[in-house]
């Protein structure tokens, strides 16, 4: 059975009673979870101080119900991005492209760089409008082929600047030149960085400046530098280039044979104590190492090891390091490539709150994907408030989020970003930059589109959706079937019984909710949860997700019938929230166990005066129960009606039950407990409606209960309760004083009719029905005879009469 609660307030907003009807079965989409050291729940545990429980049920295998299933969400659905940009200039083949990356400066011009490798040149691209068009500025070549492109801008001393570093492929050892761009001039100078001391080969570099669009910016560079006699010793080689053409170098980590690999460096800037930090894979120990500098890179502190690696991916770790740009966080974030003893390589993260003095462990950015997720990139921007990340997997590009301030987790489900799932796998780098105060991501990558063997470079910008104002819990629903084997199928919690939880979400706003998820939990020490958190679909502007499951709850076999279990649910989506906490409660009933007969009604007229108000009452007869199962202790039932035809005014529940009652438009939902029962026919609620419709409609009130149980021991008594009996009640004119047979007018007709009902004689029943209504009581002495008879014809004669006739 599935039984729908209905919502209550959040915590801010009081506290009103759940409610439950009995309801179809919709379709549901189960999703085996990931069963690794650090599950999908990690992803938000800082913000809720939430964990998945461990040893979950058997029985249901650590499932959960997901409704973003491949039937109904597609996978590549864009959402709140652009539509893809191929970076692309007339008449160039654009077939060899590769190994973009991206920066993005003030006034929302973006640079990408990336290989060519029809001439094994470097192209550099510029956007004046945030990624959405772009134009060709620069080709730089070489006698020896050029790999490995980065890209960075920002104002030195001589001007506003675009750096691009990048690899030349030397026979005699590969070394690092950076070509100084002067956009406005249109020149462009290309410098060798100078060698680290005994001619190691330097490769594959990283550029940044100081992330200020308006102040003078060092520009930093690290890369691989190996010794050309051992390729085993790999040290990571620092320059600097201070407001001067001339670079100084020198090697921040390793430095001597015989020391750890280090490998795939990446650098970053902290606004915090004016910090550089770089940092590495450590091959040969197999971990992350960093080290930083407070001087400009004159010094650098030794080596800090952030994290080993639990388990070794099958692809490259390439660690990527950002830090938070304000001067209050020393927040500092690294990303990476890990594997996993069970599901491939994911992204794994860990940070510091203290300028990389201290790291929590590796934690997975696992379950967004089937397939392995690597490549991972990193940024931030010079005044924005997230850190931004995307990666690879699966021929696809995705993307998180997460404040710098750590006040909340990543983006639970990762946005795709590409259209056609034909992104390429090569290692991204800097594929992923910030606008400098739309805060708005800017991703790049290779794409293979239109023929496998090509590849082509794309661009899309986020287009930041404006945020969701609130996602509402408007009811919940217990479905205790016997999918499980253990529901009885009474739509309540019984000890033992392992339930879904269903939940009624309504996007109150005029946006869409991107990727809505609910967090539940309890307190109860009688309720295991299986999981925390359940994902949804999109909810469009206005609509409302019912059933959206869902949540796997076991009630233990030991809770005592009548407790309380109390729970607590957030709601929030990509672009809103946490929404809530919204709190509802449910009591424990004892298993069904009941004898006899139970009967229950709707009571009132079966007709009704049009636009007036009438009472129906809610009654269950325990009369024929057996005494055992006599005294009637809770109860939670439903009506429905057309609020077309009635409009509901108030409730009045039996004294004697405390409870709660919740209207919505059609369905008036209702409960109450009473410890101590009641017997007999109980007049359980009284329901005061007005009439709305036309004469000779016809208005129902359907009953429905989906729990009902006994006084004290709250033994479910569901079972014996017979078919509720619903009322039908139909609209029929409203008397007027005086007008007896209806037809408008108040005469001596009226007055006959008055005159033969009060001797007795025989009369048509709807004339009957009128006088009982006391629509010929003139006087208001509570009697119709010959005296309001004589007032109708003293009326109808022009005379005045001091009594109300024909209103």
């Amino acid at each position: 059975m599935l039984a729908k609660k209905q919502e209550g307030t959040g915590a801010s907003n009081g506290y009103r009673f759940w409610i439950a009807i009995v309801l179809m079965v919709l379709p549901f989409y189960m999703k085996g979870q990931n069963d690794q050291a650090v599950n999908t729940n990690q992803k938000i545990a800082d913000k809720y101080a939430l964990a998945s429980n461990e040893g979950l049920l058997e029985k249901v295998s650590r499932t959960t119900i997901d409704y973003a299933s491949p039937e109904t969400d597609d996978p590549l659905s864009h959402e709140f991005w652009s539509d893809d940009v191929r970076v692309h200039e007339a008449g160039a083949s654009g077939e060899a492209r590769q190994r973009p990356n991206i920066d993005v400066f003030v006034d929302n011009v973006a640079y990408i760089v990336f290989e060519d490798r029809t001439d094994d040149s470097v192209v550099l691209y510029q956007s004046q409008d945030k990624g959405a068009s772009w134009r060709f500025l620069l080709r730089i070549t070489n006698t020896d082929p050029l790999t490995f492109p980065d890209v960075a801008a920002g104002y030195v001393a001589a001007g506003y600047r675009v750096y691009v570093a990048y690899q030349v492929q030397d026979p005699a050892g590969s070394y690092v030149e950076v070509t100084t761009v002067n956009v406005e001039a249109g020149s462009a100078i290309a410098t060798e960085i100078p060698p680290q001391p005994g001619g190691r080969e330097q490769t594959e570099p990283v550029i940044w400046t100081e992330n200020s669009p308006f102040f003078f910016s060092n520009v930093h560079i690290v890369c691989e530098s190996t010794d050309l006699s051992s390729s085993d010793d790999i040290n990571v080689y620092y320059m600097t280039n201070a407001f001067a053409p001339a670079w100084d170098g020198q090697t921040i980590m390793g430095g001597s044979t015989l020391l750890p690999a280090y490998t795939a460096p990446d650098g970053a800037y902290g606004k915090s104590g004016d910090q550089l930090y770089c940092v590495a894979y450590n091959e040969t120990d197999q971990r992350l190492e960093m080290v930083s500098s407070s001087d400009e890179g004159a010094t650098w502190s030794s080596e800090t090891i952030v994290a080993p690696l639990t388990f070794l991916p099958g692809k490259d770790v390439d660690p990527m390091i950002a830090a938070a740009n304000t001067s209050e966080l020393q927040n500092v974030m690294i990303v990476c490539t890990m594997g996993s003893r069970f599901d491939g390589d994911n992204i794994a993260y860990t940070y510091s709150t203290d300028q990389g003095t201290s790291w929590t462990n590796l934690i997975y950015l696992s379950g967004f994907t089937d397939a392995d997720e690597f490549a991972a990139t990193l940024a931030v921007s010079a005044f924005g408030d997230s850190w931004h990340l995307a990666y690879s997997s699966n021929s696809n590009v995705y993307y998180s989020s997460r404040p710098q301030d750590l006040s909340s987790g990543w983006t639970t489900i990762a946005s795709p970003v590409n259209e056609q799932g034909a992104a390429g796998n090569t290692r991204a780098l800097k594929g992923i930059a910030a606008t400098p105060f739309s805060d708005e991501p800017l991703i790049t990558w290779t794409d293979s589109r239109s023929t496998i063997a090509a590849r082509e470079i794309y661009t899309d910008m986020n287009l930041a959706p404006q945020v969701v104002e609130p996602l509402e819990l408007i009811d919940y629903a217990i479905e205790d079937d016997d999918i499980f084997g253990s529901g009885n199928d009474d739509g309540v919690l019984n000890p033992g019984e392992v339930v879904r939880l269903f939940l009624d979400i309504a996007n109150v706003d005029t946006v869409p909710a991107y990727r809505p998820f609910a967090i539940l939990s309890s307190a109860s020490p009688y309720v295991t949860l299986a999981d925390t958190i359940a994902y949804f679909n999109e909810i469009s502007a206005g609509d409302t997700l019912f059933p959206a499951g869902g949540f796997v709850v076991e009630i233990l076999a030991d809770a005592p019938a009548g407790h309380q279990i109390d729970f607590e649910l957030t709601l929030e989506a990509d672009n809103g929230g946490p929404f809530g906490p919204y709190q509802f409660s449910e009591i424990v009933i004892g298993q069904n166990g009941c004898s006899g007969t139970i009967s229950a009604a709707v009571a009132g007229e079966d007709s009704v005066d049009e636009d007036s108000e009438f009472t129906v009452d809610i009654i269950v007869d325990m009369r024929a129960a057996d005494p055992a199962d006599n005294l009637l202790g809770s109860f939670t039932a439903t009506v429905s009606y057309d609020p077309l035809l009635v409009d509901y005014l108030s409730t009045s529940l039996n004294a004697n039950f405390t409870g709660a009652v919740n209207d919505s438009s059609g369905l008036l939902t209702f409960n109450g407990v009473n410890t101590n029962g009641s017997a007999d026919e109980v007049t359980v609620a009284s329901l005061n409606f007005n009439v709305l419709g036309d004469v000779d409609e016809t208005a129902v009130f359907d009953l429905e209960f989906s729990a009902l149980a006994t006084a004290g021991g709250f033994n479910s008594i569901l079972e014996c309760l017979a078919p509720p009996a619903d009322l039908t009640a139909r609209i029929v004119p409203a008397c007027r004083k005086g007008d007896i047979n209806a037809d408008g007018f108040c005469n001596s007709t009226d007055a006959l009719i008055l005159l033969a009902h009060d001797a007795g004689n025989p009369i048509d029943p709807f004339l009957t029905e009128n006088i009982d209504k006391a629509c010929g009581d003139l006087n208001g002495d509570g009697l119709t005879n010959s005296t309001d008879a004589l007032i109708l014809l003293s009326w109808d004669a022009g005379n005045v009469v001091p009594f109300q006739v024909c209103e």
